[in-house]
């Protein structure tokens, strides 16, 4: 009986958290884990034009965090129920 609501209340920092995930990816690759920046660098040391290939892993990551914005603020919707705010939202 709990759980639903409990969800609907654990959601927004359950969305942050796959948000701050996506932005910390970038910053992962400087420990050796290849994910879009890592590419970006190798492939920018190999055709050297770093600039232009950081401007594209920059517009993904974006997107990503874009994306995923706008499908949790879409489950928030379609998940809430009046009155059930947590107290430091009310106005």
């Amino acid at each position: 009986i709990v759980l639903p609501q409990a969800i609907k209340l654990a959601l927004p920092a359950w969305s942050n958290e796959a948000v701050s995930m996506i932005k910390y990816t970038a910053v992962v690759f400087l420990i050796a884990v290849p994910d879009l920046m890592g590419k970006a660098k190798i492939l920018g040391g190999r055709y050297f034009n770093y600039i232009e290939l950081y401007a594209i892993a920059a517009v993904i990551y974006i997107l990503l965090v874009y994306i995923a914005t706008w499908l949790v603020r879409t489950i928030e919707r379609k998940l809430y129920t009046p009155g059930l705010e947590m107290e430091a939202e009310r106005h």
